[in-house]
């Protein structure tokens, strides 16, 4: 699902108007564009060896443009692996075209779309005129991100951890975006006041909750609202989240540090929800699990459609739905590694399971507490029963009879399994499984984003 929401997170929304004519329209943007082009070079510095292209497109044109984009990114086979677990974890219903959605929620919300790719910068026709406070702003955020993109591949580096480590895709990919919509705001208004970017960012920074709050607040807006919650939180957190970890980054070594964090960018999705961690002398680094997770356990058959990483805000957001906002981030909280395994079999209900370490038992318990209960709301009308057991003398845990079979969860020490849809006459194996998986821990890299003051040993 990450990779399918890529190119949308490359969009601003804004609110369309009446185009001008195509012409006058495209030397309008391209003056826009040049005027921009040079205020972020005269703020940080020459980049740009030439001017950036400019293309005009129809919203429609760039929907089809982008699906062809995710066709050509996405490997066989996945788009519809993604789309049956994400109607298996009830974050859209049966027969939802989880690519079309995509594409139609962008067509509404598109105003610009920077292809690292091309290097080109493609407009929406009828995105606002240049000159508006929007589109100035529109313009300087994407072209933040042709800038950025001259010594930095990132959108390579996300698409290339996708498929076995979504959580760290996602921290690049805020990292990218806040970047993005801190100085893009800053330098958009900069221009229209015809002020100092600085100026303008050191009252930017003065309220970056308030920012944050305010784009997260635009994913309840009546163009967004029919559109399942979790393609509304991938599009609107990238900005949001994002947009506050650049401010916590910026406020502890200015712009130089938001130029390091692209050298080391967050390793999790933790990193940037909580910026203290990725901050830290010793950054809070994710641990990896390797294994082959339980198909074998669970019997002939049985195959591992896809495996990859759920972090904090993935785990926020598919427990919202059912435990509310406060609930599902204190669950998530705490979240120290993961890996998951979505099986299938023919004839047989999909299973997913998921190994997971927190940093406190209390997490642990938490967290196995919270997927249970979610587990039995989850399928609408009356909460099915949540049974407490206890497995041997270690494991204790929850079983919850679902429309999708049985869901165990098992917590012991700081470790929390998932066996969701698990065969009542495999649990034991499967859960074995679960945990005979190798928990390694990542060596954390020597800290690059100093503090202002201590920025000439920064990169060496």
């Amino acid at each position: 699902m990450r990779k399918l929401l890529l190119l949308c997170l490359l969009a601003v929304a804004v609110r369309s108007e009446e185009p001008d004519p195509a012409a006058a329209k495209k030397l309008h943007v391209e003056t826009e564009c040049a005027r921009v082009s040079k205020a972020l070079e005269d703020w940080l510095g020459p980049r740009f060896e030439a001017a950036v292209p400019v293309a005009m497109k129809s919203k429609k044109e760039l929907g089809d443009f982008a699906r062809e984009k995710a066709k050509e990114l996405t490997p066989s086979g996945l788009l519809e692996t993604a789309t049956r677990l994400a109607v298996r974890l009830k974050q859209v219903p049966p027969g939802y075209d989880l690519l079309e959605k995509q594409i139609e929620l962008l067509e509404r919300m598109v105003a610009g779309l920077y292809d690292p790719q091309a290097d080109t910068f493609y407009v929406a026709e009828g995105a606002g005129r240049p000159g508006d406070m929007l589109f100035t702003i529109t313009v300087a955020h994407e072209l933040v991100h042709a800038y950025r993109d001259v010594d930095h591949d990132y959108y390579e580096r996300m698409l290339g951890s996708v498929e076995t480590d979504a959580d760290w895709t996602i921290g690049v990919q805020f990292l990218v975006e806040g970047d993005a919509n801190l100085l893009g705001l800053a330098l958009g208004q900069a221009l229209l006041q015809r002020g100092d970017p600085n100026t303008v960012l050191a009252a930017l920074m003065r309220r970056p909750e308030a920012l944050r709050d305010a784009i997260v607040a635009g994913a309840q807006s009546p163009e967004m609202m029919d559109f399942p919650r979790v393609l509304r939180e991938f599009l609107v957190a990238p900005y949001a989240h994002g947009l506050l970890f650049a401010a916590r980054v910026h406020e502890k070594a200015g712009l130089e540090g938001l130029v390091q964090a692209y050298r080391q960018p967050p390793r999790s999705s933790e990193q940037v929800l909580h910026p203290e961690k990725y901050l830290a002398e010793t950054p809070d680094e994710p641990q990896v699990i390797v294994g082959d997770g339980p198909a074998a356990a669970l019997g002939d058959g049985w195959t591992v459609a896809m495996h990859n990483v759920m972090g904090e805000f993935e785990l926020r957001v598919l427990l919202v739905e059912s435990l509310g906002e406060a609930e599902s981030a204190a669950a998530a909280a705490g979240w120290d590694g993961s890996r998951y395994w979505f099986c299938t079999r023919d004839g047989a209900p999909d299973f997913f399971g998921m190994t997971t370490v927190w940093d406190t038992d209390a997490d642990a318990a938490q967290f196995a507490a919270a997927w249970a209960k979610w587990a039995s709301k989850r399928d609408g009308g009356e909460p099915a029963a949540v049974r407490e057991v206890l497995d041997g003398t270690v494991l204790r845990g929850y079983d919850v009879d679902t429309k999708d079979g049985l869901v165990a969860v098992r917590f012991a020490g700081m470790d929390a399994f998932v066996a969701d849809g698990v065969p009542p006459e495999e649990l034991a194996a499967g859960l074995a499984s679960l945990g005979a998986v190798r928990r390694v821990e990542r060596r954390a890299a020597p800290r690059v984003v100093h503090e202002v003051g201590q920025l000439g040993a920064a990169g060496e």
